[in-house]
């Protein structure tokens, strides 16, 4: 596989499409600094998936698209392309040429592709897994790069040695594995947890639901004496009901006799007052018309006055026009005698404009003559300056060689001081070597005494790390009995949430009301079951229990018609029963507890209800369940105060003790695993404070565990620091002597350097000389020039006088032009204003001819108006007669319509009386039957008292098992209390039991089932981590041998000689031990990689690089000016290590040396033609350049 071509458009600065065809061997790219041409790795880089935009040379992502430049725009999209033959198929696709697209648009949005696919960047990677190629590779090595391979740490050096061994792609399934078994462990521990639940909830249950079909035994029995009993009460009670009913309609045949008459009565007298309402209307009618007509002859009299007023107005206005017209007169008379007076001026001044425009021509004839003589002038200056400045630039190029001597000499005395100061320089040298040989003593001494305590410290961090460690230990095993208990208390918290959730221990109605009829009209006037709405002091769940009973399941309802449809929706679907409490209807009582606080304050008792916090709204409901309850201390208590209070009252204990209104008393044990709605939801709470306990002790010993943790790391880190110091130090002693030879070599050296400076300065001071003689003849040429320069500046001065006196006689005759023109000017402005000012005249003679014309039209207006004005005061007054006749009409017809009103009023009064009388007769008939009614409620509701426990208890469909046959047993009432006592004996009993301990046990089974699967792939999983662990150990160590005897050998040859080793810190732990670097170049002692010159490192570097490729080439490989830090020797070696190896590699290499350049066999050049915009040249290169 390799890679046939790059194709860049857009990105950084190749704005335009870009394509880079790849022959086989090495291909340089060159270009001046600036030109762009390390954009060409940066593409090859981002192409193949890398992220970090610092490792682009950028800020944020969108720096890569081309920002514009002064001649072009930004463009919106930055696209690389990388086609590679796959012909071998070293990638496993079916593809023979593989091309690999990276989009970025200005927007954010960005976009791969593989063979105009569209890829995720997981795909691009997971392609290019262990070929060398992608991100992380050794593919790219861009500018810092190669030293950096040296400067991380040993553990980071790990990557590229991974990927030449191909174990990523082993790595990624064995991470994948690994957190596939993690979630193994969790659902374990999750079904090992839940299963543990569900052991301990099997026993309880199966007792449970042994209790409930015992107790469904029993209700089966007192159903059948209950129906029989009760439904025989229902049939006595209905007949009497019957005779009540037959009184009762007689008495309402008699009522209704007396209730006709009443409303004949009714209706009379509803006719009278209908009349008396249309006189009313009539009335009004009448009352407002008198109004109007009133305030129509109102209305008369004030336009009357208006007419008059308006009359004068009109009389005062012609006054005042009369006068305006003999005003007029009077102004026409003088605009006249000023129209003469103008018209003899403007004639005058028109005169002197012709005079002066003659004279202002003659004026301006002589100042032409003026301007000739000034050219004249003119010209000859220009001649006389053109020769005076081409000596000024003789001079110039004199004065410059004199200034070039100068220089020169400068320079010359310059380097005889630069030789001096070199020689002081010298000779504090030599005085510091011998210093620094005398110092190497005292820093062998400082050495051995950091050994010294390098070695105690360690000694001191291994105590310290063996306790800490202890520490940890102990740590860690009460943060798992913590982590045990909080899953435990999390299982447990969970089942019962799922109880909650299930409604398990709920009636069979109940729970089909609230899972079932969510989509049901009535739904959403149901407030809850009375467990829900109640909060229960701390303690007292067991109390309030006992006392509610069953009633914890009664459903909250608004109004008892939404109750009558919850019911039917429960008989439709045949969803079983429930009790429901109406808001509106529900009436409950706390009287008769109320008087009795102070002794039960007394006794330390509460009110059932004291112990409650709800929601004002359903106190009713609640006072009606247990509004007569009391709950006391303790059993004794609770028989006390049943007794003072005649047992009256029910009372309850803390224990689920009950004493019965009437003497019962229950109690005795209580099954702690069977839990009531409220205490469950009370250990939901208790086991979530419980659960937040224990987390909060597992947080608090996980964060010291990690402090002693962190403590541990950097006593590590510290410890391996002080094996770096001793390991440098040791490296320091060894270089001493050596450093002390080189001294010894530096001060002959600087003996021979003064011998060579003192022979320059010789040579330097003949040169001094011969410069001296050259400047006498320049002075000489620069004299003579200066004398023919001053007698041209003489010329310039008599030219300048004669043009100065003329240049005065033209401004003496341009002023007086001037003013001319100034007086021309100002006549003419008069002339115009007085134009102007007689045409203002002509303009008010004009005016006021037409003012005259319209004061007679005026005139003859207000005539006419007069007369109309005095017509219409006449036929006014005429109006204001005839209204006043209908006036007195008017007033005769209110008078007849309040006699008949009084008329009505008094019969209706009569008919009122009559009414009353009947009403008194017909309420006593009202009064007896309303008796008859309450009596016909009150067996109404004993019948629907006996049908709705009926009802409650069995269901709507009791009637069916009723047969008036059937024999009852002999007291019946005391049987049905002997089947209730058995039935109370048996305690709460939950029946849902039944089916909850059939699910829990199918679950149980099915869990386990589960448990033994998870089981199952556990061990599958650890045994595909084993495989996996052991193929990448296998290619890691023999690949990492294989490099390490490359690195030896190309080593040896890129430096003639010297040693080089590659070696693993933690040899036992090979998948996460860091990689060590040794070199020690020709002729030098073994030391750090970070005393070696820059030369060194990076030949040591690309000795490491070429190792890599030759075991595990990658397609390309770019090479981005890796040899900048070479001499030419080193850019010779290198050159040839890449003609080496370019037989089976193909090499990009970005670069600025000419040693490089011949190896390529294709050249590329970057140019920037247009500033910003990289160009590409490309240059075939079929024999080597010499």
């Amino acid at each position: 596989m390799y890679l046939k071509r790059l194709e860049i458009v857009g990105f950084k600065s190749f704005a335009d499409k870009t394509r880079l065809e790849i022959p086989s061997g090495v291909t340089a790219v060159v270009g001046p600094n600036g030109s762009g041409k390390s954009n060409i790795s940066d593409a090859l880089r981002w192409v193949l998936g890398e992220q970090s935009i610092k490792t682009l040379r950028g800020s944020k992502m969108d720096d890569v698209i081309f920002a514009g430049s002064d001649q072009r725009r930004p463009l919106g999209l930055a696209e690389v392309s990388i086609v590679l033959d796959n012909s071998d198929h070293s990638i496993p696709v079916d593809f023979t040429e593989i091309a690999v697209t990276r989009k970025l648009f200005r927007s954010g949005e960005s976009d791969y592709l593989i063979n105009k696919s569209s890829v995720r960047l997981k795909d691009v990677q997971e392609l290019f897994f262990d070929t060398g190629l992608g991100k992380e590779a050794y593919s790219v090595i861009g500018q810092g790069k190669i030293d950096s391979i040296l400067s991380v740490k040993a553990e980071d050096r790990r990557a590229i040695f991974e990927e030449a061994a191909g174990i990523n792609k082993y790595k990624t399934r064995k991470m994948i594995a690994e957190r596939k078994l993690e979630e193994t462990d969790r659902n374990l521990l999750r079904v090992q947890d839940i299963l543990q639940e569900l052991a301990g909830q099997l026993g309880p249950l199966e007792s449970q639901a042994a209790l409930a079909e015992k107790y469904l035994a029993l209700r089966q029995q007192l159903s059948q004496v209950e129906i029989h009993y009760f439904g025989a009460l229902i049939t006595r009670l209905q007949t009497e009901l019957n005779g009540i009913i037959q009184t009762r309609t007689e008495l309402d045949a008699a009522f209704q006799d007396f209730e006709g008459q009443e409303n004949i009565i009714e209706a009379e007298i509803e006719a009278k007052r209908y009349q008396l309402l249309e006189h009313d209307n009539q009335l009004t009618q009448f009352n407002e018309e008198y109004y109007r007509l009133q305030n129509q002859i109102d209305k008369f009299a004030e336009q009357v006055n208006f007419l008059q007023e308006k009359l004068s107005d009109l009389d005062r206005q012609q006054l005042e026009q009369q006068n305006g017209l003999e005003t007029g007169r009077q102004r026409q008379a003088a605009l006249r005698e000023q129209q003469g007076v103008l018209e003899t001026e403007i004639t005058a001044i028109r005169q002197q404009v012709e005079a002066e425009g003659q004279l202002l021509q003659e004026q301006e004839s002589v100042l032409a003559t003026f301007n000739q003589q000034l050219a004249t002038f003119e010209a000859t200056e220009q001649s006389v300056k053109n020769d005076y400045i081409e000596t000024l630039n003789q001079i110039a190029a004199l004065k410059n060689k004199i200034n070039s001597a100068e220089l020169q000499k400068d320079f010359i005395q310059k380097q005889v001081s630069e030789c001096r100061r070199k020689q002081e320089i010298l000779e504090k040298q030599l005085a510091q070597s011998e210093n620094e040989a005398e110092s190497r003593q005292q820093d062998l001494s400082r050495i051995e005494a950091e050994l010294s305590h390098c070695q105690q410290t360690m000694i001191e961090l291994s105590s310290r790390n063996t306790r800490l460690e202890q520490e940890v230990g102990g740590l860690e095993r009460k943060n798992r009995e913590w982590q045990d208990k909080a899953r435990g208390l999390e299982s447990k918290i969970a089942l019962l949430d799922e109880m909650e959730r299930s409604y398990q221990g709920y009636f069979q109605g109940v729970k089909s009301l609230l899972a079932e009829a969510v989509r049901e009209p009535f739904y959403a006037s149901i407030k809850g079951i009375i467990a829900d709405l109640i909060q229960v002091r701390p303690g007292m769940e067991l109390a309030i229990e006992t006392a509610l009973g069953s009633n914890l399941q009664n459903v909250v309802i608004e109004s008892d018609r939404q109750a009558e449809a919850a019911i039917t929706f429960l008989k439709k679907h045949n969803k079983g029963r429930a009790t429901f409490l109406p808001l509106n209807t529900i009436q409950g009582s706390e009287g008769r507890v109320g008087q009795y606080q102070v002794l039960l304050a007394q006794h330390g008792c509460h009110t059932a209800l004291s112990l409650l916090t709800f929601d004002p709204l359903y106190r009713q409901a609640l006072a009606y369940l247990i509004g007569q309850t009391v709950v006391a201390p303790d059993l004794r208590t609770a028989i006390q105060i049943g007794q003072k209070l005649d047992r009256s009252i029910r009372t309850v204990t803390p224990e689920g003790d009950l004493v019965i209104p009437g003497g019962a008393i229950t109690g005795g044990s209580v099954d702690k695993r069977r839990l009531g709605l409220l205490s469950r939801r009370r250990e939901i709470e208790d086991l979530k404070a419980e659960k937040t306990a224990a987390e909060a002790e597992l947080q608090k010993g996980m964060a010291t565990a990690a402090g002693y943790r962190q403590e541990l790391q950097q006593n590590a880190q510290t410890a391996k620091d002080l094996m770096r110091q001793e390991n440098e130090a040791k490296i320091q002693k060894a270089t001493v002597a050596k450093e002390l030879s080189n001294l010894q070599l530096a001060i002959e050296k600087t003996h021979q350097e003064q011998r060579l400076h003192a022979e320059q300065l010789q040579e330097l001071a003949g040169q001094c000389d011969q410069f001296e003689l050259g400047q006498g003849e320049l002075a000489q040429s620069m004299a003579e020039k200066e004398q023919a320069l001053r007698e041209l500046e003489h010329q310039l001065s008599e030219l300048a006088g004669q043009m100065k006196a003329a240049k005065e006689q033209k401004e003496a005759l341009i002023q007086g032009i001037g003013e001319l023109r100034s007086s021309l000017s100002a006549k003419r402005q008069a002339e115009q204003g007085k134009n102007a000012l007689k045409g203002q005249l002509d303009k008010q003679l004009a005016e006021l001819l037409a003012f005259f014309a319209e004061l007679d039209n005026k005139l003859a207006q207000f005539d006419a108006e007069r007369l109309k004005i005095r017509e219409t005061i006449a036929a006014t007054e005429t109006k204001t007669a005839a209204i006043k006749e209908q006036l007195q009409t008017q007033e005769s017809l209110i008078e007849r319509n309040k006699h008949e009103r009084a008329t009505i009023s008094q019969a209706i009064k009569e008919l009122e009386t009559k009414q009353r009388s009947l009403r008194r007769k017909s309420n006593e008939f009202q009064n007896q039957l309303h008796r008859l009614e309450l009596q016909a409620n009150q067996k109404q509701m004993e019948i629907e008292n006996f049908e709705r426990n009926l009802d409650e208890d069995y269901g709507s469909d009791w009637s069916t098992q009723y047969d008036p046959a059937w024999e009852l047993p002999e007291e019946p009432e005391r049987r049905i209390e002997e089947y209730k006592s058995q039935l109370r004996d048996l305690g709460t009993v939950n029946i849902a039991a039944i089916e909850d301990f059939r699910q829990v046990k199918e679950r149980f089974e099915f869990l386990t089932d589960q448990s033994q699967d998870l089981t199952k792939a556990k061990e599958s999983l650890l045994k595909v981590i084993y495989e996996i662990e052991r193929t990448i150990i296998k290619k890691f160590n023999e690949t990492f041998a294989t490099i390490r005897d490359q690195f030896r050998q190309i080593f040896g040859e890129l430096f003639a000689g010297g040693n080089a080793d590659l070696y693993l810190l933690e040899p036992d732990s090979p998948l996460e031990s860091g990689i060590e670097i040794i070199a020690q170049p020709p002729g030098k002692k073994l030391q750090s990689l970070s005393l070696l010159s820059g030369g060194e490192r990076a030949m040591t570097a690309i000795s490491l690089l070429f190792a890599i490729l030759a075991v595990k080439p990658s397609p390309f490989c770019v090479l981005d000016e890796i040899d900048a830090t070479l001499d030419e020797v080193n850019v010779e070696r290198f050159s040839h290590l890449l003609e080496m190896f370019s037989h089976r590699l193909q090499f990009i290499v970005i670069t600025h040396r000419r040693g490089t350049m011949e190896a390529a066999t294709a050249l590329y050049g970057v140019t920037m033609e247009e500033m910003g915009v990289s160009k590409l040249i490309s240059l075939d290169l079929n024999e080597k350049v010499g």
